[in-house]
């Protein structure tokens, strides 16, 4: 009985940190309508609220991938 080959997945360490910052600043843009390098700004700067329900998912998210894209996020 012949088992169907099952397609590799690409996981987080296939991707280069210009990857991680496309997808990181991608990320921003579509959910919270800001660019990867200004939520950087203003998670660091204390304007973010990462514990409010409404967008908390969001902002986890993009906070969690903080130490994978600061080396490679362009100075604002």
């Amino acid at each position: 009985m012949a088992t169907a080959r099952k397609r590799r997945m690409e996981s987080a360490a296939d991707l280069t940190p210009e990857e991680w910052w496309r997808d990181f600043d991608q990320y921003a843009r579509t959910q919270l309508s800001m660019t990867g390098a200004e939520f950087i700004r203003k998670y660091d700067a204390g304007e973010i609220d990462v514990d409010d329900p409404e967008f908390h998912t969001r902002y986890v998210r993009l906070e969690m991938l903080l130490p994978f894209v600061r080396g490679v996020a362009p100075r604002t």
